[in-house]
C-alpha cells in the first residue's frame, strides 16, 4: 500500500494466491509494468490500472492492450477475484476492459475503481460495447460486480 513500484515480475510465483498493489505506482509520470508468468495458485489480483499512458499489462510475453486475442497463453485461469482501476472518460483506457477481461476467464467477483480522468477524451457508445463481443466471465462466472467512485459521461 503506498509504495512506488516501476516493474512488479510475477514470473515464477507456484505458491502465490494475492497480489494487492493498492495506491501503489509510480509517483511521476513514469511506466508500472506488470508482467505475470507462472503463478498457478493466484486467485486475486488488484488493483490493476488500466491507464494506457502509464501503464502495461503483460501476461506471459504479451502485452495487452486494446483489441489484444487472447489465446491459451494470454488467460491467468486461478484468478477469481479482480480489481481495476479505469479511468471511464479517456476513450483509450475504457477500451481495453474488454481485452483485460478476457484474460481472465474464470473471474467470479470484480471491483471496478473508477479512476478520475485529467481530460476526458470521448465517450464509447454502445457500439463499441456490442462490437466488442461476448466475454466468457462476464456471461458465466461473475457472481458479484462492486463499482467504486464511479465518475464519468
Amino acid at each position: 500500500i503506498g509504495s512506488f513500484l516501476e516493474e512488479i515480475f510475477v514470473v515464477n510465483a507456484p505458491l502465490l494466491e494475492r497480489l494487492i498493489n493498492l495506491e501503489g505506482w509510480t509517483g511521476d509520470a513514469r511506466c508500472t509494468k506488470v508482467k505475470i508468468g507462472h503463478a498457478p495458485k493466484l486467485q486475486l489480483l488488484a488493483y490493476l490500472q488500466l491507464d494506457t499512458r502509464n501503464h502495461v499489462l503483460e501476461i506471459g510475453n504479451t502485452i495487452i492492450k486494446a483489441g489484444t486475442r487472447v489465446s491459451p497463453r494470454t488467460m491467468v485461469t486461478s484468478v477469481t477475484v479482480l480489481a481495476l482501476e479505469v479511468r471511464f472518460g479517456v476513450r483509450n483506457d475504457a477500451k481495453m476492459i474488454p481485452s483485460v477481461l478476457r484474460c481472465f476467464p474464470n473471474v467470479e467477483t470484480l471491483y471496478i475503481k473508477s479512476g478520475k480522468p485529467d481530460q476526458s477524451t470521448g465517450k464509447l457508445n454502445q457500439k463499441f460495447w456490442h462490437d466488442s463481443g461476448a466475454i466468457e466471465c462476464t456471461r458465466s462466472r461473475i457472481k458479484q460486480l462492486i463499482f467504486h467512485d464511479f465518475q464519468g459521461d
